[in-house]
């Protein structure tokens, strides 16, 4: 029933209730190097879309992408393409 509420609440705010809706829901604080998008959530995620996540990172990381893409430095020497997630918690 919790749940159910806090979706709901989730779903219908405007968006000033809206965030402070969604900061129920975080794990925690962001890393420091983020903190400035801490507020702003749909920059780096995407409701009901884990899959988005990784292409918002690469948006904002183009050197990561720049290397995954060339298959060159760390990133792009992994033997398979991982979600970001899985090492950047």
């Amino acid at each position: 029933m919790i749940r159910f509420v806090l979706i709901t609440l989730f779903l219908t705010c405007s968006s000033g209730a809206h965030a402070a809706g969604e900061s129920l829901l975080m794990p925690g604080q962001v890393i420091s190097g983020h903190a400035k998008l801490e507020a702003k959530c749909d920059e780096c995620h995407v409701k009901f879309d884990k899959d988005a996540q990784n292409r918002l990172c690469k948006d904002c990381h183009k050197e990561v992408k720049a290397d995954v893409l060339e298959k060159k430095g760390f990133h792009g020497r992994l033997e398979s393409e991982k979600d970001c997630r899985e090492c950047h918690t």
